[in-house]
């Protein structure tokens, strides 16, 4: 595209003077920056999800009376437990934020956050509690109760732990960080 079309350019001016003129406002600025980032903890919660459910599929087919002894061995895994199927239940929030990205819905990032909260940060701390005398014995003793892909289960359940709640912890930082750039957007909106 010829730039000369425009016209001759202003006398006193060597061009450099434009930043005043086009600047992108602040809010466009974070939520396209949040909006990325939230993006990649959705990715991790997916994975997350993922690795839980394979972990969990024998107990949650057993419940429809299904038996996976066949498909890999059931006898390495542990008894599933509540907090595991609350912390699947964290998935269905993930969708309302994904929902409210395309076009700024500040209602279901809201859920969002309150899902996460609930179903994600909630089941994970209270697993940490609950595993805490578990993992304790295993950094002084090195005592091993259970094994899983030759890693000791209790240190696997632990960087779970670890990744799930950095995940959920940042996706809450950034949908909060979101809805503060949305809301001071339409306010801005509202004062004029």
């Amino acid at each position: 595209m010829d730039t000369r079309a425009a016209g001759p350019r202003a006398k006193g001016t060597d061009g450099s003077d434009f930043y005043h003129r086009e600047t992108v406002a602040s809010h466009f600025k974070t939520s396209v920056t949040n909006k990325s980032r939230i993006k990649l903890t959705f990715v991790i919660h997916g994975l997350l999800f993922i690795a839980m459910f394979i972990l969990t599929l024998p107990d949650l087919l057993g419940l429809v009376g299904i038996k996976m002894k066949r498909f890999y061995p059931v006898s390495q895994l542990p008894k599933t437990s509540l907090w595991q199927y609350a912390w699947l239940c964290s998935v269905v929030p993930m969708f309302f934020g994904l929902g409210g990205l395309p076009k700024n819905r500040v209602g279901l990032l809201r859920h969002y956050i309150l899902g996460c909260v609930t179903f994600g940060i909630v089941p994970v701390i209270y697993a940490i509690y609950a595993n805490l005398g578990t993992f304790l014995d295993y950094l002084e003793a090195g005592k091993i109760d259970r094994k899983f892909m030759g890693l000791p289960l209790i240190v696997v359940l632990y960087i779970f732990f670890a990744v799930a709640l950095q995940a959920h912890l940042f996706g809450v930082y950034f949908a909060s960080n979101l809805i503060s750039s949305w809301d001071s957007k339409g306010s801005k909106k509202k004062s004029n």
